[in-house]
C-alpha cells in the first residue's frame, strides 16, 4: 500500500511539474518559447490576411475579412467601418472610399441601402498615422461579399 502511494505521490508531482512548464506542447517554438501563430495570406496577392496587431500598425498593406458590426456612413465621402475579423477575436476601424465607389464582388455597385451592420467586407488596407488622432486603418477598395 506504500508503495501505491509513493508511486501515485511521484506520479502526481510528475503531472505538476510538465504542466508548470508546458509539458505537451507540439508548437514549434521561435525564438525562445513562444509558439509562432499560423499566418493566413490571400493566395492571389500575398498579403497577410486579418493579421495580428503588430503586423497590422507596421505600415505594410493586408487583407481584412469579415463582417461589420458598426458603420458611420456620414460622411458619404469618407464612411467608417468597424470590421470583426472572420479568423480571430480582432477588429479593424477602417475610413474606406465614397460609397458611391463601393462595390460588390461581382462588380455591382452596392446600393446605399445595403450598407447595414452584418455585411460581409474585404478590402486591402494600410495603417496610416497620420490620419486622426492615434492613427487609422485605411482602404481605397473596400468590397462588400455576398455571402451565398
Amino acid at each position: 500500500m506504500k508503495k501505491l502511494f509513493l508511486l501515485l505521490a511521484v506520479a502526481l508531482v510528475l503531472a505538476i511539474l510538465l504542466a508548470a512548464c508546458g509539458g505537451g506542447s507540439t508548437s514549434t517554438p521561435s525564438d525562445g518559447g513562444d509558439a509562432v501563430p499560423e499566418v493566413e495570406t490571400d493566395p492571389d496577392t500575398g498579403l497577410v490576411v486579418n493579421p495580428d496587431l503588430d503586423y497590422a500598425q507596421s505600415g505594410e498593406e493586408f487583407i481584412v475579412d469579415g463582417v461589420a458590426t458598426s458603420l458611420n456612413l456620414t460622411p458619404v465621402t469618407a464612411p467608417e467601418y468597424l470590421i470583426l475579423s472572420s479568423t480571430s477575436t480582432l477588429r479593424y476601424r477602417i475610413l474606406g472610399q465614397a460609397l458611391a465607389d463601393t462595390y460588390y464582388d461581382d462588380g455591382t455597385l452596392v446600393p446605399v441601402t445595403a450598407f447595414q451592420n452584418g455585411i460581409h467586407v474585404r478590402a486591402t488596407v494600410k495603417f496610416d498615422p497620420d490620419v486622426l488622432p492615434g492613427g487609422r486603418y485605411v482602404s481605397t477598395n473596400v468590397t462588400v461579399i455576398q455571402d451565398n
